[in-house]
């Protein structure tokens, strides 16, 4: 089915669009959370021939977690969506 996306706030809340539309599809999902950062070099980079390639806004960064946390194939990471929205309150622990 089509992918759920969302980004979460400073105290890790967040809500999921899909296509646009508010909410995830009813039913098991694999999950990947990605958390980047800019990088430390990012002004010596952005200066780099490159990275100017990419666009004046280009920011290189990195990765504050684990990146296989990335993958929904590796992450260990599942939510099961509810049709009833209360039931939808996903926690996840990343170590």
């Amino acid at each position: 089915g089509p992918i759920a996306v969302g980004k979460s706030d400073a105290e890790g809340k967040f809500k999921l669009s899909t296509q646009g539309r508010p909410g995830a599809m009813v039913g098991a999902h694999r999950v990947a959370v990605t958390a980047l950062a800019p990088a430390a070099n990012a002004k010596a980079a952005k200066s780099n021939e490159a990275a100017a390639d990419l666009g004046e806004n280009y920011v290189p960064t990195v990765s504050s977690i684990p990146e296989s946390y990335g993958d929904p194939r590796k992450s260990g990471l599942s939510a099961t969506v509810s049709a009833k929205s209360a039931e939808n309150d996903f926690k996840f622990d990343l170590k």
